[in-house]
């Protein structure tokens, strides 16, 4: 699953599941992703591909020597991912219609903050989703 999407010609989905909530939610929103990868580091969104084929989005939380740790927004369990997994990292998204890009102050919200708070992720999701 080898990406070649530049900037300039972006590769952009629609984002599938709920593992990235609250950020980005199932069917409501795009990613832009190219293959051109910067130096991956905490709070980058990443399209990568698991051991079986699977093509996962997820944050990166921490890296480890060469390892990357990701995880989903929502999620609060680690996985491991090693560089030659990496497919493409989204630069931008469109978010409830609203074009966010990684300076963007909600990208960094949920980059440098919601990351580190793992433990607290789902009792803030809940709490959310009864005020809607």
């Amino acid at each position: 699953m080898a990406s070649s999407a530049t900037r300039a010609d972006p590769l952009v989905l629609t984002v599938t599941g709920n593992s990235m909530l609250p950020f980005l939610a199932n069917g409501r929103d795009r990613v832009f992703l190219c293959g051109e990868l910067p130096s991956l580091r905490p709070g980058t969104i990443i399209l990568y591909e698991r051991p079986g084929g699977k093509a996962v989005l997820h944050r990166v939380v921490k890296v480890r020597g060469e390892t990357l740790v990701c995880m989903g927004d929502a999620q609060d369990r680690e996985e491991l991912v090693q560089p030659s997994q990496v497919r493409a990292f989204a630069f931008a998204c469109e978010r409830k219609g609203e074009y966010l890009t990684e300076d963007s102050a909600l990208w960094r919200v949920f980059a440098q903050g919601w990351r580190r708070i793992p433990h607290m992720r789902q009792r803030l999701i809940a709490i959310a989703s009864k005020r809607k």
